[in-house]
Formats: structure tokens, sequence, C-alpha cells
């Protein structure tokens, strides 16, 4: 496409194919908002060892052409490799595109509201990121913790720099190609959060920030966000749920009530 104004990449672990099919079939499906769209969708995926596996992530790519697939053995402490890989790819091959919104497989979007509200502000704003920031994040050194880091990394810190909780993250398409560059001569460090949207973007210079707020902007759970699209009232102001469980299913039960919603305005 000669002209894109977003393009969705989304971490995904191979096996999670019922999640992708579910945001294909929902919030990232540009029928349900022709005149809003269009928008891409692309699947970062680690390597797999897994013949069969592979054999089905093959078949996926051959229906629907939207997975990018790395070398990288797929691991929790690889995930920031899937972003640097997005990075050089989106360097080399897709420059036409405006902003990249970055989810994780387990998030809901309101294609509409950010279509509509959020894009366009974005849009007249260059060398962006608009996430939720967190300010002076605690650096875990508690063994039993999943999130544990050993003392040679952050040596004397107990408090990471400022960064972006990396479950929905815009990004300014024209800023892509410097944080590769970044991320290339930026000591590595294994969670993606702290070194993709926190060490890399320190090295770039004027980054805008816009920090998305929690319980207005974007919210964890499905109860709070079911109620509020179930409202007949009022405006429900969420731009992306995390609903936590039964991912697939909520994912399409929150889209069936957005799209309801919006259709009915």
């Amino acid at each position: 496409m000669s002209e894109l104004k977003c393009l969705v990449i989304v971490h995904s672990a191979p096996l999670n194919f019922v999640k992708r099919n579910a945001i294909r079939s929902s919030w990232t499906n540009n029928s349900y908002f022709p005149d809003l769209g269009p928008i891409k969708v692309m699947f970062l995926l680690g390597k797999v060892t897994d013949d069969s596996t592979q054999s089905y992530i093959d078949t996926e790519f051959g229906k629907y052409g939207d997975i990018l697939q790395g070398s990288f053995i797929d691991a929790y402490r690889n995930i920031t490799y899937k972003a640097i890989m997005a990075y050089k790819w989106l360097s080399e091959n897709c420059r036409n595109v405006k902003v990249i919104l970055k989810v994780d497989d387990d998030v809901v979007v309101n294609t509409f509201k950010f279509m509509k509200t959020f894009l366009p502000r974005f849009l007249k704003s260059p060398r962006h990121i608009a996430c939720r920031r967190l300010h002076k994040g605690p650096i875990l050194r508690n063994l039993s913790s999943k999130w544990y880091v050993d003392p040679n990394s952050f040596k004397g810190k107990t408090r990471y720099p400022d960064y972006c909780q990396g479950f929905t993250v815009v990004i300014s398409n024209d800023i892509i190609p410097e944080l590769y560059e970044a991320s290339l001569v930026t000591d590595f460090f294994w969670i993606d959060d702290v070194f993709l949207y926190g060490l890399v973007p320190q090295k770039l210079k004027s980054i805008k920030y816009t920090s998305y707020k929690y319980g207005k902007d974007v919210i964890f759970g499905v109860n709070k966000a079911i109620k509020c699209y179930q409202n007949e009232k009022g405006d429900c102001p969420y731009y992306a749920i995390m609903p936590w469980k039964n991912i697939p299913d909520m994912i399409t039960k929150l889209w069936t009530l957005i799209v309801k919603r919006y259709q009915t305005k």
C-alpha cells in the first residue's frame, strides 16, 4: 500500500493460534470500520524447535500472510528480540506507514475510538510515543520473582529509568529507524518493556511522550469494560483492554459490545 495510517504489530507466542485468529476477526478486521481504515496487522514470532508446530505456522502464514518469524528461539526471555526484529523489518520494508501500534496478543483495542479520536491527534505530532509510562519502577531483586534481576544488572540501582508498559505502545514511524539503530548499541536487557521503551528511546533526541492513564485510557480485566460498553449513556473511554483470562473468548465478547455500541451511534 502506498500509504497506510496504522500497522499493528502483535507480540504472539507460536502456539497462540486461537488468539491470533480472534484478533484477525475482530478489532483488526477492516470490514467493521471501512471509513476509518485501512489498518494492517503483523504477528511477531520466534523460532520453534517442534516441526509440527512450525508446519502449522507455515500453513497459517500461507493463509493470512501476516506473520514475521525470527531465527531466535521463541522464549520469554527473548521477547526483546521480537521488537528489534520488527524495528529492522519496518526500517527496511515499511516506510510508508504513519503509525505503529504495538500490542500483546491478549489485548483488545477499541479501534473505533483509537482511529477516530486518538490517531488524528497523534498524526500531527512527529517523534512521538504514547503508552502507559511508569516512573521509577522498582528493580526486583527477589529470587522468587518472575522478573528477578541479578545484582550485576543496574548495579547499585533500585529503580528503573522511566519506561512504557509494553502491552500497548503507539510509535510514530519516523523514529523507528533510529530506535533500531539505538537498540544495536544499547546493552541488552531481557525485560523488554524496560529495554525497548525505556533504555533505547533515551538515546534519541526530542521524543514526545503521551502517557495513557489507567482507568481512563486503558484498563485491566473485563468487568468494568463490559459494564462500560453495556451502558447506553455516556462515552466509554478505553482505548485498550487487557482481559487477563479466557483471552480469545473475551476478545470476541468485548469486540461484539464495542461494535454494537459504535454502530448504533
